[in-house]
């Protein structure tokens, strides 16, 4: 079982969670549930400029509360 505490963002930081590895995902999803949080995946991109990365790609993800923006 993962300790979430260790991913937990900085004060100053707009997600909940950042840069679990991806391996926790479903573990992640099955303790957060779907309705309140959204993921957004971390890893190499193809374009600079966007702030994600596919899921195939992601070594890592990061956690939201849904309706927060700034990812």
């Amino acid at each position: 079982m993962i300790d979430l505490t260790q991913y937990r963002s900085p004060k100053d930081d707009c997600s909940v969670y950042y840069w679990i590895p991806i391996q926790h995902l479903a573990e992640v999803r099955k303790r957060l549930g779907g309705k309140y949080f959204r993921i957004v995946y971390r890893g190499p991109r193809l374009n600079a400029l966007k702030s994600f990365t596919p899921k195939r790609w992601a070594v890592a993800f990061s956690v939201y509360e849904k309706g927060n923006l700034c990812y």
